[in-house]
């Protein structure tokens, strides 16, 4: 996926949560009459959308010799853009989830994000495509 549409989706959750708080402050007549604080009356799911599991995709000795240059390519990657969009989408969730506990709403946010492993996606490509005969 681009880096920059997978970085603006990581934050529909944030944004979804303001936009509720905003119509409720402008007494909008489609929302519940509540408080835009109340985090009580929210009930949120977020829904990744599955990434791959990137755990030791970078080495950091090697990672500590790079320039500028191997910052912005290395290894047929970016690794730049996924430092960045990785910590964006977990700083969104923290920030959520910090909001919602700050209210003593925290059973009323889940994050479901699924990580998905070579294994699993050959196993459910066997689903989806067609078999030839």
């Amino acid at each position: 996926m681009n880096p920059i549409i997978n970085f603006l989706l990581n934050f529909q959750t944030l944004v979804a949560v303001s936009e509720v708080s905003k119509e409720i402050t402008r007494k909008n007549p489609d929302f519940f009459p509540t408080a835009p604080m109340d985090y009580g009356r929210f009930l949120v799911l977020s829904l990744g959308t599955g990434t791959a599991k990137s755990e030791e995709k970078y080495d950091a000795d090697e990672a500590a010799k790079w320039g500028i240059l191997g910052w912005l390519t290395s290894d047929n990657s970016t690794p730049l853009v996924d430092v960045f969009t990785e910590a964006s989408g977990d700083m969104v969730d923290l920030h959520v989830s910090t909001v919602f506990q700050a209210l003593h709403s925290e059973e009323n946010y889940l994050r479901i994000q699924v990580y998905i492993t070579l294994m699993w996606l050959f196993k459910i490509s066997n689903y989806i495509l067609p078999r030839s005969n």
